[in-house]
């Protein structure tokens, strides 16, 4: 049993879909529960989770109602979870997986004591606390996740920076199980199209994401490189806010291209007409210990990256050598993009790099080991319960 909180239908590909696609690929037995909001937001039509319950291999996805999004119904959520389990499900589960989600922590905690899982899994995705700015419900979550995480079996950090927060937690059972990249999808991106010096944001676009100064940047850069363009791929509530700053800027109004959401099987076809992936990040806790899925479909591209210091994508970037790190600040961004154009022997050093080393972070291996740690620890609750037994 996997429960997301999140809306498939909606989310950009993350994770969770990617799970899904390797499930069914394995012919695994997996019922994978996701909540769809009581609100109005605009859904990929052409997604298979836009249905109520779909079948995808030995996969059964199905979207349960439930409250808004908000802070102070968070605890509802669980609820929406546990009841469709007791009312509507009448399998019993090996393993429980949470992805990620502390407000339903406690389902997971009952499910287990009233035997309809026999382990629970909490899937570490991001520090949770850090996405909120009043300090009463940072508070409220962190004391969430905390327990959310203390009473599970075993708990699987998507970042280091999430793996040495749990360790000072002395959690009993961590694990370290990254993000990755479909490979052979991102393959495609490897033979570039022709194309003028291409910035490529792929992503949600929040203020998380540094594309203030992305688009700040572009005056000054086109001064130096003038067919420069800046391509944004993806959607979110802070789009006003860049067409804003945008309108402060005549001049960088053709260099700026804003796709929307696009399909996951088109993004390499984008990636191919592409020079630098941005992954910058304002400082945040919330950034601090995300591992962006962008950084690795960036790499698989053979895109060089620049990210910013003190986060886990800088992390990656230093221990693989594909890109640039620098502080946040409009300046040090210009000097960062000028670098990778300028620098024809640094760049090619950085694109190799990022073709070579993303194949360590090819997704079916990385579930591969994922879900060899979860049978062995079911494998040590038989024989333990066996042990009991006799």
């Amino acid at each position: 049993l996997i429960v997301c909180t999140h809306d498939l239908a909606v989310t950009l590909t993350q994770r969770p879909h990617h799970l899904i696609e390797y499930l069914a690929r394995m012919k695994k037995r997996v019922t994978f529960l996701h909540l769809r909001h009581l609100y109005e937001q605009p859904r990929d039509k052409g997604s298979p989770y836009i249905r109520k319950k779909v079948k995808i291999g030995g996969v059964e996805v199905r979207a349960i109602f439930a409250p808004f999004p908000s802070p102070l119904l968070n605890i509802f959520r669980g609820l929406c979870v546990l009841l469709h389990v007791l009312l509507f499900d009448k399998h019993r589960y090996r393993v429980g997986i949470n992805q990620g989600d502390p407000w339903i922590g406690f389902v997971f905690y009952i499910l287990r004591a009233i035997g309809v899982i026999e382990r629970y899994v909490y899937e570490d995705l991001d520090y949770n606390p850090g996405g909120h700015k009043n300090w009463l419900f940072k508070r409220i979550t962190e004391i969430a996740e905390y327990y959310s995480i203390k009473v599970s079996d075993l708990v699987i950090c998507v970042s280091l920076n999430l793996l040495r927060l749990r360790n000072r937690w002395r959690i009993n059972r961590v694990i370290y199980s990254p993000n990755g990249v479909h490979l052979s999808l991102f393959s495609r991106a490897i033979k570039k199209k022709a194309h003028p010096p291409t910035i490529l944001y792929i992503g949600s676009i929040t203020e998380y994401f540094g594309l203030d100064i992305a688009i700040s940047v572009l005056p000054s850069l086109l001064k130096k490189i003038p067919e420069i363009r800046l391509i944004i791929a993806g959607s979110g509530y802070y789009l006003d806010d860049l067409k804003r700053i945008i309108n402060k800027y005549p001049e960088i109004k053709g260099h700026i291209i804003f796709l929307g959401r696009i399909p996951h099987e088109k993004i390499p076809d984008l990636m191919a007409e592409s020079d630098i992936g941005l992954a910058i990040f304002p400082p945040s806790e919330l950034m601090h210990y995300a591992c962006p899925i962008k950084i690795f479909e960036y790499m698989a591209a053979g895109l060089s990256i620049i990210t910013t210091r003190g986060t886990e994508a800088a992390r990656i970037l230093k221990k693989y050598s594909v890109g640039l790190i620098i502080n946040y600040s409009v300046e040090n961004l210009k000097e960062a993009i000028l670098k990778l154009f300028m620098d024809g022997c640094l760049y090619k050093r950085f694109s190799m790099n990022s073709l070579k080393f993303s194949v360590k972070h090819d997704w079916n291996k990385i579930f591969h080991d994922e879900f060899k740690e979860i049978e062995s620890l079911y494998l040590e609750y038989v024989l333990i319960h066996k042990r009991t037994v006799s």
